[in-house]
């Protein structure tokens, strides 16, 4: 396991202590990737595949993967301040 990462249980108990834990999920052959889910709905899904929720540390803090829309117009930022 990356050791910039929380997984399952070990990720919502992250979000209980620090509501700025931002939890996700990965895509499965039934549904797409989600971030930004729930307490109760990373439960639901642990129950049935504790391998599906993460949650990504940066430093000291948990973030959301970027979009790439996100870096797109970071691309697009760094090209106007030249």
């Amino acid at each position: 396991m990356n050791k910039n990462q929380k997984i399952g249980l070990e990720a919502i108990e992250s979000k209980e202590e620090d509501d700025s834990v931002v939890l996700n999920k990965y895509n499965d052959p039934i549904e797409d990737a989600r971030e930004n889910l729930s307490v109760e709905e990373a439960r639901e899904i642990v129950k049935e595949d504790p391998s599906l929720i993460y949650a990504k540390i940066v430093g000291e803090r948990f973030v959301s993967p970027p979009t790439f829309p996100c870096i797109l117009q970071s691309a697009e930022d760094q090209r106007r301040q030249k």
